[in-house]
């Protein structure tokens, strides 16, 4: 017993001074930049629990009937909802009300053939990934006047930095990725490569593709898949490391190239190693992530206040809802389309009255460390 005891704090010894060795010396080149020793997080006994959760209802009518909600970005009291299976872009006010939407599916000037991606900018100007005309369009609102941006590469992500400034990730070739991330200026020609693919040979698009930006407010976050750094980039392309994510549990160039040989089902139930990190939001107290090993929502959290990990984990407050999608007022946002759970809510919290094609609920909520 005491051979046992001694040996787990040797090693328990040795997983904090290699963290505390190497943080001194990434710290040497960035100042900033938070560690995260992934792998001493008890994630089987949360810290974190939910705190101050509200419930927003999606105004239903013919006009606003939402397919899928693949991506939500708030911005100036708007809710802008992606629905990439009917390539459609919805805009609700802060408490559900159907303003408009951007329903431009086409061929003709203003138009977009295969929209895999939007984003929104300070001004309210609605941006749509067009990769079947390799060309970015953006819409003014209420008026839809459009502007095209072409582009000229096909990419599978985007994030639009400032009104003449892309970042485009996953730009592709016929047969493989040839860059991770860069920057399209629409001032500039030359294209400025931030990043390239951690395993050059590695067709990813095999591997089933996640999310490589996350916006909370002003501040985009992005992650390269199977690699260990958060990075920030910043309105004038500036790509900056955040957080480094250390861990045993990273899959090998090897582990990657099996994974890719097969077939998509054993990416998706592979629960061993860490194949990508998703769901990078933070508001003014917590940044947090989600690492795609378990399917269930477990989140690493990081306190700004304190600078310590903790682990959150959703609870019934959260039955039916999805992974995070966005930030609202200092506020998480999940989905709840779960009929079972939106009628519990509409009846015992919000009293009105649902159908079955009604609206998914946005569910926001803030969090709060125990210590």
């Amino acid at each position: 017993m005491h051979r046992f005891t001694l040996t787990v704090s040797v090693l328990s010894l040795l997983i904090s001074f290699s963290c505390n060795h190497y943080s001194r010396q990434e710290k040497a080149d960035h100042e900033n930049l938070v560690i995260c020793c992934y792998d001493t997080i008890d994630k089987h006994h949360p810290t974190v629990s939910i705190d101050d959760i509200s419930y927003i209802p999606l105004e239903t009518n013919d006009r606003s009937l939402i397919g899928s909600i693949n991506k939500i970005i708030y911005r100036n009291q708007r809710f802008h909802i992606f629905d990439r299976m009917n390539m459609k872009i919805f805009i609700f006010d802060e408490k559900g009300k159907f303003l408009s939407v951007i329903n431009k599916r086409g061929n003709a000037p203003g138009e977009y053939v295969e929209a895999i991606d939007m984003d929104v900018d300070n001004d309210d100007h609605v941006y749509v990934l067009d990769n079947a005309k390799t060309s970015i369009v953006q819409y003014t609102l209420p008026a839809m006047e459009y502007k095209i941006i072409n582009i000229g590469l096909h990419c599978r992500s985007f994030c639009c930095l400032n009104k003449d400034l892309f970042a485009l990730s996953d730009v592709f070739g016929q047969k493989h990725t040839q860059s991770k991330l860069l920057l399209f200026s629409t001032e500039e020609p030359a294209l400025n490569v931030l990043l390239s693919p951690e395993y050059e040979e590695v067709n990813e698009s095999r591997l089933f593709a996640v999310k490589p930006f996350y916006r909370s407010a002003n501040k985009v976050y992005y992650y390269k898949r199977f690699a260990p750094i958060i990075y920030s980039i910043d309105n004038e392309g500036e790509l900056r490391p955040e957080m480094k994510i250390m861990s045993d549990k990273y899959l090998s160039e090897e582990g990657v190239r099996q994974l890719e040989e097969a077939d998509l089902a054993a990416y998706i139930q592979e629960q061993s190693h860490i194949k990508d990190i998703v769901d990078l939001y933070e508001n003014d107290a917590y940044f947090l992530f989600r690492t795609c090993i378990e399917p269930t929502m477990n989140y690493t959290v990081y306190s700004k206040s304190d600078k310590h990990f903790s682990s959150f984990l959703y609870d019934e407050q959260l039955n039916g809802c999805t992974q995070i999608k966005g930030v609202a007022e200092n506020k998480f946002i999940v989905e709840l389309s779960h009929p079972q759970y939106m009628k519990k809510i509409a009846d015992e919290i919000l009293n009105i009255n649902i159908d079955e094609d009604s609206n998914p609920f946005l569910v926001l909520f803030n969090l709060k460390l125990h210590k």
